[in-house]
């Protein structure tokens, strides 16, 4: 399947992500912090929003137009369920197409993002 947006960018929102997350954590996570409270990933994601990679991947899904941002999250959708089908795809993104609000925002406020696209995209490529 050809998406419209590009392997290159999600490979960059990717990298942005996983190096936030390495700044936020650079042990790895040992706390008591819950990565599945999406509330509590927008808590810490509001304490650091002077961050680079956060900064950028902002800016990169800003700049998207809305096609390629439900892709995305389409991608996330399909790479957190636990036996997702290709065909699955498509429901997504109509699905992700009705988010209302900030679609950096929400994509950002999920810890686990980065597993999710990689799951998402060996999906559908």
């Amino acid at each position: 399947m050809e998406l419209k947006v590009k392997q290159d960018v999600l490979e960059k929102l990717i990298d942005l992500h996983e190096a936030y997350m390495k700044s936020v954590y650079p042990h790895g996570h040992t706390g008591t912090f819950d990565f599945s409270k999406d509330d509590q990933m927008r808590e810490l994601s509001d304490r650091h929003e002077s961050d680079p990679n956060r900064i950028e991947f902002f800016k990169i899904v800003e700049s998207l137009d809305v096609d390629s941002r439900a892709e995305i999250i389409a991608l996330m959708f399909l790479g957190r369920e636990a036996n997702p089908e290709p065909a699955d795809f498509h429901a997504m993104l109509e699905q992700a197409k009705r988010i209302q609000g900030n679609d950096a925002e929400y994509l950002f406020s999920k810890a686990e993002l980065s597993r999710f696209l990689k799951r998402g995209i060996r999906k559908v490529v």
